[in-house]
């Protein structure tokens, strides 16, 4: 079988070369052989004539020595046109003059049509034959003319006295016909080489560049999308030649644009925090981000809840939310996904929910805790009024103690809100400070001092450990501030015999402050949400179960506004340790 494209037109060519050579061949012998036969014909025809009146002189001549017998004529005839020559009368007798040729005595010797043709011929009418003669047992050319009398005197009419006939054997004009036919063969196997030849070259030519865009069309189809086809014609391979580097141009920009857009789409995908995952209709998982991996295994993926709202999702069309609440709470919200008005599958969007959901529920227990520590002063302060106002309390002692009673209980009230305020100043970016450069020792022994009385009521060791270090800049009371709420913090969760210490030293040219107790310590899923508004991790640590969350977070943004940052150590059972780093006063 012809597979490639040369052997093909190569085929082409020379079958198309051939059938022409043939064509030609054929139409050629034809015309060869016709024009040989009729230009013998028209040959024997004028020689037949001429011998006609030649033996119709000899039959009036008086004169014996001038006669020429029949076989004189016969070997012209035969010597020159290789023909044979009879000479019959109107009685139907071949005549004998002198040698005579080989001929039939009469005309009855021969066929029934053969004598037809004779007789036709006294009607004054030339006749030409091409037919197989049973006579001479071979295809004949015969010519038969009529032969006119002499006319020896004037006013006489000459008249037919019989016919001159002359067969040629078809052998001759076949043997010359064949010798055509070998040269013609001769030509034509040297034609079809030639044709070979040329159409080799041609299915070349022609074939080259189609070979050259079919590898330039097989490397795009591989991806290869910079291969150009070098072709230098001004013709339709040319122009195709050009299409199809147009269309690689124009494929390799399209394709590089598709790559960037997935790249930028694959990197957004993977850089999100939520988790992704896509299925098609048949459930099956094509494309998810690590965010995913990050949050949930497969496992968690193939969970009932999770196959039976993605399958509602896909036939109800609309989005089905999860919740899924193990070490995490996530949220899966599962939506149908569509090209066009056709379902492709379907689309979930994993979030842990649990920072939200534990943080709602410190809100939940902040709004509890500040409602029970506004209950209770405001309830000490209500009914020391109404005794008042009843006159139950007449002693004036007793009046001034119930005085000092509401004025302590207003003053707790005043620093829950002065709390509630900083805290939300804090988030804001609004609060005012007051700047100056601070030694941060002296402010640390003061303080100290001030709350030793309360560490040694619990039977708790309060220490300082300073050392050699630069003033810091900073809001002295805010930094008052925050030492008081972590120095007291470690007092509200460290046991009796505990020890807490404050330390300062110099680090990375700022100065850390450290606060380290020997409490109970913090669970490491506590320590990320300490600084968080309302947040208590008294639970975990054992502590007490007062207070309303707001220490740590007003201490963190304090550290914030200071341009510093705070560290968090801790282990349950060994104690906790705050480093806080202030920044240097310029010199």
């Amino acid at each position: 079988m012809l597979k490639s494209i040369s052997s093909k037109l190569i085929a082409v060519f020379i079958s198309v070369a051939v059938l022409v050579v043939l064509i030609t061949s054929v139409i050629f012998m034809y015309l060869f052989y016709n024009n040989a036969v009729q230009d013998k014909q028209k040959t024997m025809l004028s020689c037949a004539q001429e011998i006609s009146r030649l033996v119709s002189q000899d039959k009036a001549s008086s004169y014996p020595y001038r006669k020429r017998t029949i076989s004189d004529y016969s070997l012209f005839a035969e010597g020159i046109l290789s023909s044979k020559l009879w000479v019959v009368t109107t009685d139907g007798l071949f005549e004998n003059i002198g040698t005579s040729s080989q001929s039939p005595l009469n005309i009855k010797e021969l066929t029934q049509k053969q004598e037809t043709v004779i007789r036709n011929s006294f009607e004054n009418i030339n006749i030409y034959t091409k037919e197989f003669s049973s006579y001479f047992g071979e295809e004949t050319i015969s010519v038969i003319v009529p032969m006119f009398s002499t006319t020896l005197y004037d006013g006489e009419e000459s008249v037919i006295i019989g016919s001159v006939l002359m067969h040629c054997p078809m052998s001759n004009i076949n043997a010359n016909f064949i010798s055509a036919q070998m040269y013609l063969a001769v030509s034509i196997a040297f034609g079809v080489i030639v044709s070979v030849a040329i159409a080799i070259l041609l299915a070349m030519r022609i074939s080259s560049p189609l070979k050259e865009m079919s590898f330039v069309a097989q490397k795009m189809a591989d991806g290869d999308y910079n291969v150009r086809a070098e072709i230098a014609d001004s013709g339709e391979l040319g122009a195709l030649s050009q299409s199809l580097n147009d269309l690689a141009f124009t494929l390799d920009g399209t394709i590089n644009s598709l790559k960037s857009e997935k790249e930028n789409l694959d990197t957004i995908i993977n850089n999100i925090s939520d988790g992704l995952a896509y299925y098609d209709t048949e459930g099956k998982l094509i494309k998810y981000n690590a965010a995913l991996m990050r949050m949930c295994n497969y496992d968690m993926l193939e969970d009932e809840k999770i196959l039976e709202a993605r399958q509602r999702a896909m036939e109800k069309r609309e989005q089905q939310t999860v919740v899924l609440d193990g070490k995490d709470i996530l949220k899966f919200a599962i939506s149908p996904s569509f090209y066009g008005d056709n379902l492709v599958g379907a689309v979930i969007i994993v979030q842990d929910i649990s920072r939200s959901e534990k943080l709602e529920q410190t809100r939940r227990e902040f709004v509890s805790n500040v409602s029970h520590e506004f209950r209770t002063p405001l309830t000490i302060i209500k009914g020391s009024v109404e005794l008042l106002v009843d006159g139950a309390v007449t002693d004036p002692a007793d009046i001034m103690q119930t005085y000092q009673r509401i004025e302590t209980e207003t003053v707790a009230l005043e620093h829950l809100v002065r709390d509630l305020l900083d805290v939300s100043r804090f988030k804001a970016g609004k609060i005012q400070l007051s700047i100056s450069d601070i030694d941060l020792n002296d402010l640390i022994n003061t303080t100290i001092d001030s709350l030793r009385l309360i560490s040694s009521k619990k039977g708790i060791d309060l220490l300082a450990s300073t050392s050699r270090i630069p003033k810091i800049r900073g809001d002295i009371d805010r930094i008052r501030q925050l030492l008081i709420i972590f120095v007291d913090n470690a007092i509200k969760f460290t046991p009796k015999g505990g020890t807490i210490t404050v330390s300062t030293q110099l680090a990375d040219e700022m100065v850390c402050m450290k606060i380290r107790d020997t409490g109970k310590g913090m669970s490491k899923e506590d320590i990320p949400y300490i600084f968080e508004r309302f947040y208590k991790a008294d639970k975990s640590r054992g502590g007490s179960k007062t207070g309303t969350g707001l220490g740590l977070s007003i201490a963190s943004g304090i550290v914030e506004s200071h341009g510093g940052g705070i560290t968090v150590e801790s282990e349950l059972g060994k104690g906790t340790e705050f480093s806080i780093m202030l920044p240097i006063a310029k010199k």
